[in-house]
Order: C-alpha cells, then sequence, then structure tokens
C-alpha cells in the first residue's frame, strides 16, 4: 500500500509480517545474535550468583531464596526481586533488566518476552540479523525465533517451544551442575 510520504514522494508502508527491511549495520541497532549471548551468559551468572546456597544447586527451593538482594556480576551491581517461580534483576548503573524466566534450571534459556523486556530497558527498538533490521516487540521476535529455530540457529528447550537457548558444541549442564565444588562471592544483601 502506497502513502505519501511528508515531502509529497510516495513511499511504501510496511505491515506486519512484511518482509524486514535491509540497513546497513548501526551502532543504535545491535546485532541479535550476540545480544542473545550476552543475555544468557549475564542471566546464568546471575543465578549461579543468587542460587549458590541451595543444597546442591537444587532449584525446586527458589521460594527459600530471599525476596529481594542483590549481586556483584563482572563489577556491576544488579539488584533483584523474586516474582512467582522467576526472578527479575536490574543492573543499578545501565537499568538493564533480565528476567530470569520460570524454567531457571535452564540457566540460559530465553523468551520473546524475556528479549523484549531486555531490549527495552536497553531502548532498542530494533535489532539485526544478517543485514535486516528486525523489530523487538515479543510477537515480531517470537516469528523471528521461530525462523531461526527452523533453520538451526537456535534450540527449542522446552516442550511448548517457546523457551530458546543458542547452539553451542558442547550442551550446557543444568545449573544445579554448574555450580557444584564451586564457591562464588555473591554479595547477597539482605532486603
Amino acid at each position: 500500500m502506497h502513502s505519501p510520504r511528508p515531502n509529497g514522494n510516495i513511499g511504501l508502508n510496511r505491515t506486519i509480517g512484511s518482509r524486514p527491511r535491509r540497513r546497513q549495520r548501526s551502532k543504535m541497532n545491535p546485532d541479535l545474535m550476540p545480544l542473545l549471548v550476552t543475555f544468557a551468559s549475564t542471566q546464568r551468572g546471575l543465578l549461579e550468583l543468587v542460587t549458590q546456597d541451595q543444597p546442591s544447586g537444587d532449584l525446586s527451593h527458589i521460594q527459600a531464596l530471599p525476596r529481594s538482594g542483590s549481586v556483584q556480576l563482572m563489577g556491576a551491581e544488579w539488584t533483584f526481586k523474586k516474582h512467582g517461580v522467576g526472578l527479575e534483576f536490574r543492573n543499578t548503573q545501565t537499568g538493564e533488566v533480565i528476567d530470569a524466566h520460570d524454567h531457571i534450571e535452564l540457566p540460559e534459556a530465553f523468551d520473546a518476552w524475556r528479549i523484549t523486556l531486555y531490549c527495552e530497558s536497553r531502548k532498542l527498538a530494533h535489532l539485526l540479523h544478517q543485514g535486516s533490521e528486525h523489530g523487538t516487540s515479543t510477537p515480531e521476535l517470537h516469528s523471528l525465533f521461530d525462523a531461526l529455530t527452523r533453520r538451526g540457529e537456535l534450540l527449542p528447550v522446552t516442550a511448548t517451544g517457546r523457551h530458546f537457548q543458542m547452539p553451542s558444541t558442547r550442551p550446557t549442564p543444568p545449573l544445579k551442575d554448574c555450580c557444584k565444588g564451586r564457591a562464588v562471592d555473591s554479595g547477597i544483601a539482605p532486603a
């Protein structure tokens, strides 16, 4: 569908489901895959810190965790608060939000809604993937993640097919296995 542009020229209106626009790489629109790697590794580190005192890393007792607190990860302070069966982390300096999903036993897993929240907290409206620009709304990311799963660029990790993980050369151990025998200074502060 064509519509007049403010300068009088005819332009093309894009609708949901239309082909993504091709753009040159922009500092404002980061690449999707490195963003997902950063999200997943940061989420894993935060979950390791908060759950390190659970018996053998057992996450079935998440209710025993403090309702809120703070941890230090790579020199940054992150506050957290428990909600339902998940945890919301917020970087006190940047405002970035990582909302650990209801499958926290899969520390590197994510879903479209959590990535939308993360992008919103970073004020990102678009991401780039293979030269194409994609929106960061939950429906747009659902569609993109489904396509990436079909191409093998993401792996579904739950029966619903709505939680994903980056493919890797080695399987990612569940959180309870990765923390055994490791002492980590969490800096958890009581709420």
